[in-house]
């Protein structure tokens, strides 16, 4: 019964992670290099972004001649995840543990998830 209620607050941090893939595409469908938190990446693209930070995203004509300059961001911490729940679950069934494994998840993004997986970039090319 123990394990049980041990495996009831188990924290978001395990059960999620930091990152959580998801899909970045274009407006038009059609492929770009952009620079994504600093990497350059050839969009459409499936990647692991921070669930805490988020991520930034630009397509630069000097990468993309045919295309103006487009900036997008992706902001973290979109909502709680499923793991956050079962901590606070733990918090009314052990106090302690709970507590812990709450301020673990908020501390390194384990406590949110993405409730879009899948981002469209607004590119617009040159006429």
């Amino acid at each position: 019964m123990l394990g049980m209620l041990l495996c009831l607050s188990g924290c978001g941090l395990i059960t999620n992670g930091t990152t959580q893939k998801v899909l970045i595409n274009t407006s038009n469908g059609k492929s770009v290099v952009a620079t994504i938190n600093g990497q350059k990446v050839q969009v459409p693209a499936e990647l692991k972004i921070s669930r805490k930070k988020g991520a930034s995203i630009q397509v630069f004509n000097a990468d993309n001649p045919r295309y103006e300059d487009s900036f997008f961001s992706i902001a973290g911490q979109d909502e709680m995840s499923v793991g956050v729940w079962l901590d606070i679950l733990g918090i009314f069934l052990y106090i302690l543990p709970g507590l812990i494994s709450v301020g673990v998840d908020f501390a390194t993004g384990g406590a949110y998830q993405y409730s879009n997986t899948t981002w469209i970039i607004p590119v617009r090319e040159k006429t």
